[in-house]
């Protein structure tokens, strides 16, 4: 009676740790998202790195789907939590909450990583406007989000031209074409001047130089078509082919 006490204060702080280093994983793989990961809020120099952090988000998914995996083989054989602690004396139930007292820190580590993540998500605005290659210039746009404003329609005079909207057209394609590649910091964009403007469509072309999973610099051609939306304030790509 007393082995069988003994393993079930066993199996239950297995389970308790067991939970919270699965927690405490996910929030790892959310700070590595967070600050590594996003080419637009912190950038990796060298691609080396970036690998490395890559393989380490990978590591620690496998680690999450292992503790799954352990933890539904201990419940068909052991059964729920609930009835083993129902078999628990009162002197079992203090020796079990010293033995997890112990591993509280795995807690408090991920509440304070939780923590951080928030305080990090929170602070990052929601869209940013860098610069905007063309023929390897620059075009510096100092204001954070710009607003597309519509005159009013008696204002508008059947001669005035419309608001050439290219430039922003660039930095959509831009910033889709950063998500699409497989090292985000590496990618450089070059505009070319032939573009297509029909109505609120406008089609971009021009090179993107990027590394692949070799790390080796590899250039492509692209067509991009952006929708900008003045009325309301909004844009977004609508097709994006990189050959």
């Amino acid at each position: 009676m007393e082995n069988e006490q003994n393993k079930s204060i066993t199996i239950l702080s297995k389970r308790t740790e067991r939970k919270h280093l699965s927690i405490l994983a996910f929030v790892l793989i959310g700070i590595i998202n967070a600050f590594a990961l996003e080419s637009e809020y912190f950038d990796i120099i060298h691609p080396f790195a970036y690998n490395l952090l890559m393989l380490l988000t990978c590591s620690l998914l496998i680690a999450i789907i292992i503790f799954w995996i352990k933890g539904i083989i201990d419940y068909i054989h052991n059964g729920s939590s609930k009835i083993l602690k129902k078999n628990l004396t009162n002197e079992d139930k203090i020796l079990f909450n010293d033995i997890k007292s112990k591993k509280q820190w795995i807690k408090y580590l991920w509440i304070i990583l939780f923590i951080i993540l928030a305080v990090k998500t929170n602070s990052n605005p929601n869209t940013d406007i860098p610069n905007v290659e063309n023929n390897s210039q620059t075009k510096t746009v100092e204001t954070p989000k710009p607003v597309l404003s519509k005159p009013k329609k008696e204002e508008v005079k059947q001669s005035q031209p419309k608001e050439d909207l290219t430039w922003f057209a660039q930095y959509a394609c831009q910033q889709e074409i950063k998500a699409r590649a497989i090292y985000p910091p590496s990618v450089k964009v070059n505009f070319r001047r032939d573009n297509y403007i029909k109505g609120n469509s406008y089609t971009i072309y021009g090179t993107v130089d990027s590394q692949n999973a070799f790390g080796a610099m590899v250039r492509q051609n692209f067509a991009c078509e952006a929708i900008i939306d003045e009325a309301n304030d909004k844009y977004w790509v609508n097709d994006l082919n990189i050959e």
